[in-house]
Order: C-alpha cells, then sequence, then structure tokens
C-alpha cells in the first residue's frame, strides 16, 4: 500500500479471538523502517553512494522484525510516545495481574520494507511529497515541542561549553595545541581566503559525526536518554537514606454530628466524614509552598485517612470508621505498622481508652529541612514537630444523589485542626464547628447548648516517636518505605492535576471555539522545532546518503573557494545576479516591444511551467522532508531504549525489595515462581504454568503476588496460605508425575493450608532446585514451630 508520508505510523494489534480482548499493541512508523535500512546501510558500508537517484527505487531491505506486545498504548500515543505513569490496577481477587502501561505482554514476528519512488520523487517530473498531517491539539504534544526546541539550545550551549572547556587550559596538551594551531592559522592563512575557513570546519564536523554514526553514536545517544528517563522516572520517589525521620502518628475518632444539614435545601440528607492529612494547609505564600515541596516531595499532595459511613440523620452517631485505601497499601508495605502504633498509643492513653474499630491510626514523618552545603550537596536536619505547617482536616458531605446535581453543594463544610495545636496538648476532644472548604479556623462550639451551627464531636490523639526503643535497622527501613510511598501518592496527584488541566483546556476549546488558533500555534511551534532538528540532522548523517551527498557538495565548494579569492567569488555571485535579471528584461522587451502586465491567471500558469521546466525546488523539498527529526529518531529506538531502561530499573527495584524483606520484613523465604493455573482448553491435561509471580514466606504465611510490582506498589496478595494447624507439604500425584517433565519435577512444590475462606492447595515452579530445597525447609521448621 501506498505511504501517504513521510510521517505515518501504523499500528498493529493482536486481539484474543474469543474475548475480543486486545492483548498487546506494536508501533510501525515510517521513519522507524526508514530508519533500520540507514542504520543496516552505514554498517555495511563507510562511503553509501552518494547518488541514490540513479534508479527507480532504493534498495527494499525486507527486514523481519519479532516486536515486543506491549499494554496500554491507547489511541493518541503514536504523536507523542508518551506512557501513563499512573498505572491501571485489577481486581486481586480474581486472580488478575497488575496491568501496567507499557509493560510487555508477548511478542509479534512479522515482516516488513518500505519502497521509495525516486523517480516520482527526484526524476524530471518530480511531484512534491504531501506534508506531514497536522496534530489535534494536546497538552502533552505543547510540553513537547517546547522540551524539544530547548534541547536545540541546549546544543547551542554544549557548543560554547566546549570552546570554554576548550581554552580553559584543564586539559593543557589539548589547550596547547589548540593555541599552536590558532598562531599558526593567524600567521599563514590568507585572509583573501577566508570564506573557505567556515566550510572547512563544518567538513571537520561532518566527518566527526560520521565516525560517531559509524559507530554507533548517534543510536546510543537517543537509547540512553531513553534509559536515563525511565531510571529518573523510578528515582523520582527515592529518597534520602542519610538521615532518620521517625514516625509519629495521630488517632482520630469521629464519634457524632450535628445539625448536619443542606444548605440549600434546609433538609435532612444521608451524611458522612472524610478525614485527610494536608500537610501544607497552613502555608500560605505560594512562593514558600514550592520551596517546601522541593526540598520534601511528600508535601505535594493531601493524604486520605479514611472515613466514616453515611447515615440519613440531621444528628448522626457513627460507630466505626474505614481505612482509606494509602492507610491500607501503608500497613500492606509495614506489615508490622498497625501494631506497633496501636502499642504506643495504648501504652500512652491505656487500652481501655482505645476503641480500633471506633478510630484510625495515621502515620507522619518527623518534617526535614534541606541545607545548602555546596552547589551540588544539601544537607538534611530534623525539625520540630512544633513546626509542622499541616492539619487534620475532617470533611464533612452529602452522600445522596441530590446533593451530586448541578448546582447544589455535597460538601457542607470542614473541621481542621493543626497538629502543632495537637503536639502541644498531647489530646484534642469536643464539639467542633465545620467551617468553609479550605479554611483555616478551628472553632469550638458548646458542648451542651446546640446553636443551630452544624458540628462535628472529634476526639484527637497525638502519639510520638518512642525515643526509648532506639533506632533499629528495622525503623531506619520502616521510614523510609512510608516516605516512599508518600512521595508516590503525591507524583500520582500532581500527574492527575495535570490530567485535568488538560481536559480544561479540550473544555476550553469546545466552548469558545478558540480550539483552531491553539492548534496552529502548536503546530507552528512543531514545525520551527522540526525545521531546527532537519538542519542539525544533515550534518549527523542520520539520513547517510542525503549526507553525503551535503558533504560531497562541501567539499567541491571549499575547492572553488581555495582557487578564487572570496572577494572575488562574492563579486562574481552578486555580478550573476544583475545579469541574469538584466537579461531577463532585456528578452521581455524584445519579444514584445512593450512591457505587458500578465493576469494572474498567466503569471500562475507561467511559475507551473518554470517549475515543470525547473524541479530542483521540488527535489529539495522532497529531499528536506525524508529527513527524521530528531523525534522521529526517538521514536524509532523508543522501545529498545525502554527495555534497556526497564532492566536498569528493575535493578534499582530488587535492590530496594531486598532491603525492605530482609530488614523490615524479615522474611524467611521469598522469590518468583511460577504458579499452576486451571484452564478450560490447553495443554497439560487443563492446566499450565502462569509465571512472573512473587511469593514471601513471612512468619506463619505463604503470601503470593501476580508479580514483583504488584508487592513493591503494596497491593493485596492475589493467595495465601496461613502455615498452622492443618497444612504443609504434599506430594506429587501420579497424574501430576505423569504430565510434568523431569527437570519440572525437581523444582515442583505442593502447598497446602488454610486460605482466606477455605482450605486451598498451590503448585509451585521455583527456578531451581535449591530454591526448593530452602522453601521445604523454611515450611517445615514454621511447622515444627506451630506444633
Amino acid at each position: 500500500f501506498n505511504v501517504p508520508n513521510y510521517g505515518s505510523s501504523y499500528r498493529i494489534e493482536l486481539f484474543d479471538a474469543d474475548s475480543n480482548y486486545c492483548v498487546g499493541t506494536t508501533l510501525l512508523a515510517t521513519q522507524t523502517l526508514l530508519q533500520v535500512q540507514r542504520d543496516s546501510l552505514i554498517e555495511r558500508s563507510a562511503m553509501p553512494l552518494i547518488m541514490p537517484y540513479s534508479t527507480n527505487r532504493t534498495e527494499s531491505y525486507q527486514k523481519c522484525f519479532k516486536m515486543e506486545l506491549r499494554t496500554g498504548i491507547k489511541r493518541g500515543f503514536e504523536s507523542t510516545y508518551s506512557l501513563p505513569k499512573i498505572e491501571s490496577k485489577s481486581n486481586p481477587s480474581k486472580g488478575k495481574k497488575l496491568v501496567q502501561a507499557g509493560s510487555i505482554s508477548g511478542w509479534i514476528k512479522f515482516e516488513a520494507h518500505i519502497e521509495q519512488r525516486m523517480s516520482d520523487l527526484y526524476g524530471q517530473n518530480a511531484t512534491v511529497c504531501p506534508a506531514r498531517t497536522p496534530n489535534k491539539l494536546d497538552l502533552e504534544l505543547v510540553q513537547l515541542h517546547i522540551s524539544r526546541l530547548i534541547s536545540c539550545f541546549g546544543a547551542i550551549q554544549d557548543a560554547f561549553k566546549w570552546y570554554s572547556w576548550l581554552i580553559s587550559w584543564d586539559n593543557p596538551l589539548i589547550t596547547l595545541l589548540s593555541l599552536l594551531i590558532f598562531v599558526g592559522l593567524c600567521k599563514k592563512f590568507n585572509m583573501e581566503y577566508i570564506g573557505c575557513l567556515p566550510i572547512m570546519v563544518a567538513i571537520a564536523a561532518m566527518i566527526s559525526n560520521l565516525i560517531g554514526r559509524k559507530s554507533g553514536r548517534l543510536k546510543h545517544r537517543f537509547i540512553k536518554r531513553q534509559r536515563e528517563t525511565c531510571i529518573k522516572e523510578v528515582l523520582e520517589v527515592s529518597v534520602d537514606r542519610s538521615v532518620h525521620r521517625p514516625i509519629g502518628a495521630f488517632n482520630v475518632c469521629i464519634k457524632k454530628g450535628r445539625s448536619l444539614r443542606s444548605q440549600e435545601l434546609g433538609i435532612t440528607s444521608s451524611v458522612g466524614c472524610n478525614v485527610f492529612w494536608d500537610p501544607l494547609r497552613y502555608c500560605i505564600d505560594a512562593d514558600e509552598e514550592k520551596k517546601l515541596i522541593s526540598e520534601d516531595k511528600l508535601l505535594g499532595a493531601r493524604h486520605d485517612v479514611g472515613h466514616t459511613e453515611f447515615l440519613f440523620s440531621v444528628n448522626p452517631e457513627w460507630k466505626d470508621m474505614k481505612k482509606s485505601n494509602a492507610l491500607l497499601r501503608m500497613q500492606r508495605l509495614s506489615p508490622n505498622l498497625e501494631a506497633s502504633l496501636s502499642g504506643r498509643l495504648e501504652k500512652l492513653f491505656g487500652k481501655k481508652q482505645i476503641h480500633a474499630k471506633k478510630s484510625l491510626v495515621f502515620p507522619i514523618l518527623q518534617p526535614i529541612q534541606r541545607i545548602k552545603q555546596s552547589d551540588e550537596q544539601n544537607s538534611a536536619c530534623l525539625l520540630p514537630w512544633s513546626r509542622v505547617l499541616g492539619a487534620l482536616v475532617v470533611q464533612v458531605k452529602f452522600g445522596d444523589v441530590l446533593n451530586k446535581l448541578p448546582g447544589f453543594e455535597d460538601t457542607i463544610g470542614e473541621v481542621v485542626i493543626p497538629l502543632s495545636e495537637l503536639v502541644l496538648r498531647n489530646e484534642i476532644k469536643g464539639w467542633f464547628q465545620v467551617t468553609k472548604v479550605n479554611s483555616t479556623r478551628l472553632v469550638k462550639c458548646d458542648e451542651d447548648k446546640d446553636s443551630g451551627s452544624p458540628c462535628v464531636y472529634l476526639h484527637l490523639r497525638w502519639v510520638p516517636p518512642d525515643l526509648d526503643i532506639g533506632y533499629s535497622e528495622g525503623l531506619r527501613e520502616e521510614s523510609l518505605v512510608l516516605e516512599e510511598d508518600m512521595i508516590r501518592a503525591a507524583s500520582s496527584h500532581a500527574l492527575a492535576q495535570r490530567d485535568i488541566i488538560g481536559n480544561s483546556l479540550e473544555a476550553l476549546n469546545t466552548v469558545r471555539g478558540i480550539g483552531g488558533t491553539l492548534q496552529s500555534i502548536q503546530n507552528t511551534l512543531g514545525d520551527i522545532v522540526d525545521m531546527l532538528e532537519i538542519a542539525r540532522n544533515i550534518f549527523n548523517f542520520a539520513d547517510p546518503r542525503f549526507s553525503f551527498l551535503i558533504l560531497s557538495a562541501l567539499c567541491m565548494f571549499v575547492f572553488v573557494l581555495a582557487i578564487i579569492r572570496t572577494r572575488t567569488f562574492v563579486m562574481l555571485i552578486g555580478l550573476a545576479q544583475y545579469f541574469t535579471a538584466l537579461l531577463t528584461k532585456f528578452q521581455n522587451v524584445l519579444s514584445s516591444g512593450k512591457v505587458r502586465i500578465a493576469s494572474d491567471e498567466v503569471r500562475k500558469a507561467e511559475q507551473n511551467t518554470a517549475q515543470h521546466n525547473s524541479p530542483i525546488s521540488t527535489w529539495i523539498t522532497n529531499a528536506i522532508r525524508s529527513i527524521p527529526t530528531d523525534e522521529d529518531l526517538r521514536k524509532s529506538y523508543f522501545w529498545e531504549g525502554r527495555r534497556i531502561g526497564e532492566e536498569a530499573c528493575s535493578e534499582i527495584r530488587k535492590k530496594k525489595r531486598i532491603a525492605l524483606l530482609t530488614k523490615l520484613w524479615k522474611a524467611s523465604w521469598f522469590s518468583v515462581v511460577s504458579l499452576r493455573v486451571e484452564r478450560q482448553s490447553g495443554v497439560k491435561d487443563g492446566w499450565s504454568w502462569q509465571d512472573g509471580y512473587f511469593a514471601v514466606v513471612f512468619g506463619r504465611q505463604l503470601l503470593i503476588w501476580t508479580s514483583e510490582i504488584e508487592f513493591d506498589e503494596g497491593e493485596i496478595p492475589c493467595n495465601q496460605i496461613s502455615l498452622s494447624g492443618h497444612a504443609g507439604l504434599a506430594g506429587l500425584s501420579p497424574v501430576e508425575l505423569r504430565v510434568l517433565s523431569e527437570d519440572e519435577i525437581l523444582r515442583v512444590v505442593n502447598i497446602f493450608g488454610r486460605g482466606e475462606s477455605s482450605q486451598l492447595k498451590l503448585m509451585l515452579l521455583l527456578p531451581d532446585k535449591i530454591l526448593k530445597d530452602e522453601l521445604e525447609s523454611v515450611i517445615t521448621e514454621t511447622m515444627i514451630k506451630d506444633h
């Protein structure tokens, strides 16, 4: 089929025929196929053919591709190649894996090649190749164009930095050599031939780029950039391990409310409360807020604590509170967190005063301040708890359908309790008035008299860090885990805010009708950046054939300038223009005897005839449009760089995971395993192995997650077996012995025990026999201790 332009791209999607579910997607761009040909050409020969236009078409380079099928590749991805950072989570109870955008779901093998009709592009009757299709208005695309423009200016800055380094004497030998060359040129060089000097510099730069292109420097640059992007995404949630942040906590209990009516209708509604921690509620200055967030990333978003049930009453009395997903995730990442904080709470206030179901305990890390020591290093110091600018916020909301309609408010207001006051008083309880949203006032109400204002009865307690037990390795790791989780939540919140801005921009297009203007600005900016990158890639040998043509032309040009003085050459160019215009004028006078003013139609016909007779401008246009931009090159090497980056990221995650399991969890055993999964139809008598599961023996439990990433994210295990009571190891049945191979028999473990709701038996396939023996030994020792 015909390709409409050089910017075209195609989606290859693989669907499950039974469920019509998209298994995975891969993208194939026109410039990617051309870049494969160019890379093959530069690898096969150091001097490609300078004129590829002598034949009708170029070599086809038929190539067999084996490409990854990726998940989460939504429509519109082709324009930015920007993967969403927010991961889509499935229901763990159904045994489905956490689906991460861009993860590999399989492989597809196909043959593809592209041919260019050189007679149509560069022949005597050449036609202009169509320009790239304008993109729709997209906030991410605008940001991408801006970052590309900054990158172009960054290349100029790098050139100036290189020149500054050359004359800085940081490397005395290089600087001395450049000095001798400079002095020699000044003494010996004839300034009459100054015109050949910049051309010689351009030739030297192109030869240097040719050597780098031959060694793979161009490809390595884009792969390295993508690898660094992947690592940066992981390091965004990394924490400073040089300082230990003690863990404090607050205990909140919402008992009852009064006069909680709808402000618009004044009638009874279904009422409930949401509780969240706002770390910067009392920071008024916007610049100071940005500074604090840059020093401590977890301050960038509020953190949900929990909520009460919704009751249909003006004066509700809530019996219990539900934990938020964020709090549950923290407790899963640090399994001893809840018991530790509850123990400290009971130690301070007494066991009888604490009701686990009626109150929630939420951890808070002690604030820090960054002190700049040098240009590259900052040291962190702990701040006292009294300097915390955050507040515990209780938001009173309606839960019925009527108050969710447009024009009605679903929030009555908020009760804001500053943490600094709670730290000072250690315990706060009583009736508090519900104030406006985003308020900073704390108004206490009369306990006996009902003034008619909406009020909520709260009981808050402060749990300071336990300094008596010291700072063990486990406590340090627990603090780091909580900090990383809060930073991850803040990063997701910032990304969600950016999506809201994007949606608002789309709404503004629709309502005000300015989409055409904004789209025009976006595409004009993109065209400018494209031209800058194309001009640079002409000299970078991104397209070897065209770059060799330019290099040959520059060599001929510098030879001419070395023979003819620059002054004479400039004079000849100027005289040629004057005499050409004079000759044209003289021919017109002779042919008609007078000057005629042609009509627009005749003039247009003459221009078309001139263009048809001299197709040089068409050749140049087609050649420029065929040269890849930096964005085309980034897309060509995107998945290869992404794969290398994911490998580097997996090593970083692995180190964190091992530290978490050994220092904080103190797990007896953990490993990646394959799990036997029942199938309706398939191999091995209706079941098969499913890879990628992660198993941990923690205390008297065997916990299994569908992936390592799911464990890192603090998700709920898909399977768990209690290794107490009727539990242990089981042998292989005759049917299993017949179906399994000899190698699998050596690595298979059958485990049975009490699951979440009933007895459960799991068959695990371990990576090697050593891990199998270790798992059996750990389970046996656990069962002996239980008896």
